[in-house]
Formats: C-alpha cells, structure tokens, sequence
C-alpha cells in the first residue's frame, strides 16, 4: 500500500500554519505534497488561512469573508505561537509549486458561511498556474464537494468528515467523488481502509 506524507498546513510545527515559510519549509523538507485552506475576502482575493474567525490566529476577533486583503495582512497570523506570520494569496502560495512536483491538497473553508462561485476562482487560478494536475479539492461543504465534480474534476475531489458515517465509501461514489478525507478517530471504523480501496475510493486521513 502507499502511503504519502502531506504537511498539514504547511510545516506547521515549524513556522506558522499556512504562511510561505511553513509552505517553503514542507518543499524543502521533502513532503509528498501540502494541504492549504483557501478562503476569499470582501474584495474577492483568494487567501490561504485555516480559521473564518481570526481570534485563535490573530488574538483579534474579525471575519476572513468580511475584511479585504489589505486590512487582513494587517493582522498578524502567527499571534497564537508568539511569532510574526502574513497571510499569502492563493496567487503567491501556488508560485511556490511551478518547479517542483508537489501535490496541494486544496480545503475549502466554505461550511460557516457560503462564498458563492469559489470553486470556479480556485479553478480558475490553478488553471493560470497549469497545475491541474497535481491539485485535489476538498471541504467539509459536500456541496461545494459535488460542484468540483459537475466542473469534470471528481477525479481530484475528497469528501472531508468527522463523523462515522454509515458505508462511507458508498455516499462517496454517490457524490462522485474520488475519496475520503476522514478524521483520524474514523479510522476505527471496521476495515474502512480495506473496504475503500476495494471498491476504488482513495483515503487520505
């Protein structure tokens, strides 16, 4: 079985998640590919942050969806480790990956509140870098989830879940998704891994 090693929002442990440092450090350290979350501000500018509400990273409460990209670099990402971290654009972040070969798995951060037409953004953008192919999109929004697949890439989508769902394999191939992005404490479920590559749903946990 292969198994691959993604940072998790970059080389978290290392430099603040999400930031260019963390993503250049992961590339530098030799991961597999990187896992990013991708939000869009009032001014429609595709950023990579993990939290819509700002107060766990930035010690300030706010909204990602309701400052422009300008008042959000002027709050500090790296509060929450006592250290000093910018937010980047999907724009600056996806720059990182034209020389090498890197998978990105892209989160969308749309459960709280709905950011209409960030799928066809995101598309959009990874279309400008031409790497289709290497980027897989997720989100605990299924129905973002299923959009990816409607726009020809369910080949490249993950079903993100927390909870034990019954016969999850089959709700992906229901959604036409291509795999399942399950919490670490699903992966008690029985034979779930096994099941799932039988019948052709990739995990990445």
């Amino acid at each position: 079985m292969s198994v691959k090693i993604y940072a998790h929002r970059g080389a978290s442990l290392r430099y603040p998640e999400n930031t260019l440092e963390a993503i250049s450090e992961a590339i530098r350290l030799g991961a597999d590919g990187v896992e990013l979350d991708v939000q869009r501000t009032a001014d429609g500018q595709l950023v990579v942050i993990h939290d819509e509400e700002l107060t766990r990273l930035t010690g300030s409460p706010g909204f990602v969806k309701d400052l422009t990209l300008a008042e959000l670099r002027t709050k500090n990402v790296g509060h929450y480790r006592g250290e000093n971290g910018s937010v980047p654009t999907l724009e600056e972040v996806l720059d990182l990956f034209r020389h090498n070969d890197l998978e990105i798995n892209l989160e969308l951060k749309n459960s709280l509140y709905p950011l209409p037409e960030l799928e066809d953004d995101i598309l959009r953008q990874v279309a400008e870098f031409g790497l289709e192919s290497r980027v897989i999109y997720s989100s605990f929004n299924h129905l973002s989830v299923k959009q990816f697949v409607e726009k020809g890439v369910g080949d490249r989508t993950g079903i993100l879940f927390s909870e034990w769902l019954y016969r999850p394999w089959e709700y992906a191939k229901t959604l036409g998704a291509a795999a399942l992005h399950p919490s670490y404490n699903v992966l008690q479920y029985p034979d779930l891994v096994r099941v799932c590559r039988e019948n052709g749903i990739a995990i990445r946990t």
